[in-house]
């Protein structure tokens, strides 16, 4: 009972703080997946992606930064999993 109450006062005490750029990377992968959803037939990664940069405003930090480049191929990389379903960690 004791452990079972830590735990409780570790999930109410503990709050998890994303930056604005994990905001954007989710809210670019959460967008680009509704806009595949909304697809009919062979679902289009790019178009998706294109959806998604028009609806999710970049942060400051996101254009400051010269290694942003990297979250594009994140994002992209994640959007195209999700529109052909292969994920590439486990090649299902």
């Amino acid at each position: 009972m004791k452990l079972l109450l830590a735990a409780a006062i570790l999930l109410v005490a503990s709050q998890a703080v994303a930056t604005p750029v994990d905001e954007y990377v989710a809210c670019l992968i959460g967008q680009s997946a509704v806009a595949l959803h909304a697809q009919s037939g062979k679902k289009d990664a790019s178009l998706a992606q294109e959806k998604a940069f028009a609806l999710c405003p970049e942060p400051k930090e996101v254009a400051a930064n010269p290694e942003s480049d990297g979250l594009f191929d994140f994002v992209n990389l994640a959007v195209e999993s999700i529109a052909t379903g292969v994920w590439p960690s486990t090649g299902q």
